[in-house]
């Protein structure tokens, strides 16, 4: 029953999404003749307003916020949704937003390094033969100003733009995996995907979800090989105990070192739209519990 429930929310889920674009890209398609590029940025804004609205006013989705199968289904069975209307391509993917480890964690409520997760950090690192001073640019652009000039690392000697609050996205860790690679002369960091390991929020409670983590990310928090981590991953969709999990006492312990859960209902929605040269993109999370919408990140 849960799952015919889940599948039926998934259609009438991509439903709202197509019905939803459909109509505001063909209303965006009648005036095509005089869009430039600031009148597709406030349509697409609009577009994607309505699309966040529609979604907000289905009850269903209320169903799968509290159901830790039905919301594994639902993102199982809706994960890529792409759509052709009239000139426009769009393409809607839906993941979880706590499928990684969130970077900014590295530190603690009291902005200053947690010490446990940073020296995993490092180790990780290492074993990838990537330099420590690297750990210590992250740790510098997460910890704020100081104006003692005490850094950990000599990253702002000649980058004082970059802001260093917290890590805010994939492309600021970029900016800063492009300046070690520099500065160190060491191409070595880009064996490893940061895509598949990280997530970037500000806020330092969210937690990891067990049931979506990456292979990347159960290497990570494991210390084990990537052979055992994607085993883990594969098998899951209904852990709801470590026990579940078949993890030795070893594991436990270094897995308690994080923020973890086995169900947050909070989805990714990343949306594109393209039009002939034009092309948008908006990331964003979305709490189906609360119908908050944070962590957006939006370019064209």
């Amino acid at each position: 029953m849960r799952k015919a429930i889940a599948l039926l929310i998934t259609l009438f889920f991509i439903m709202v999404i197509s019905v939803g674009l459909g109509y505001f890209l063909k209303t965006l398609n009648d005036t095509k003749k005089t869009v430039d590029d600031e009148r597709f940025l406030i349509q697409t804004d609009i577009i994607i307003n309505d699309v966040l609205n529609l979604i907000k006013k289905q009850p269903e989705l209320k169903q799968i916020a509290t159901d830790q199968n039905a919301f594994y289904i639902f993102l199982s069975q809706s994960s890529f949704i792409p759509l052709d209307i009239d000139n426009y391509k769009v393409l809607v993917k839906i993941k979880s937003a706590r499928d990684k480890i969130n970077i900014n964690t590295l530190k603690d409520a009291n902005n200053t390094i947690q010490k446990e997760r940073f020296e995993i950090f490092v180790d990780f690192l290492q074993n990838h033969n990537i330099q420590s001073d690297f750990a210590y640019m992250v740790a510098d652009s997460m910890l704020g100003v100081k104006s003692d000039g005490t850094y950990m690392s000599d990253l702002f000697s000649n980058h004082a733009e970059l802001f260093r609050d917290y890590i805010a996205s994939y492309r600021h860790l970029k900016k800063i995996i492009d300046i070690y690679k520099i500065q160190k002369n060491d191409n070595s960091i880009d064996n490893v995907d940061f895509k598949e390991l990280f997530s970037y929020n500000a806020d330092l409670k969210t937690k990891t979800d067990l049931n979506f983590a990456t292979p990347a990310v159960w290497q990570y928090m494991l210390g084990c090989s990537f052979e055992r981590a994607k085993e883990i991953s594969s098998n899951a969709g209904f852990y709801k105990t470590l026990d579940d999990i078949g993890l030795s006492d070893a594991q436990k312990k270094r897995l308690n070192r994080f923020n973890y859960s086995f169900f947050e209902p909070i989805i990714q929605i990343d949306i594109k739209i393209a039009r002939e040269k034009q092309t948008s993109f908006l990331t964003l999370e979305y709490n189906l519990k609360t119908d908050e919408v944070s962590n957006i990140d939006y370019e064209i």
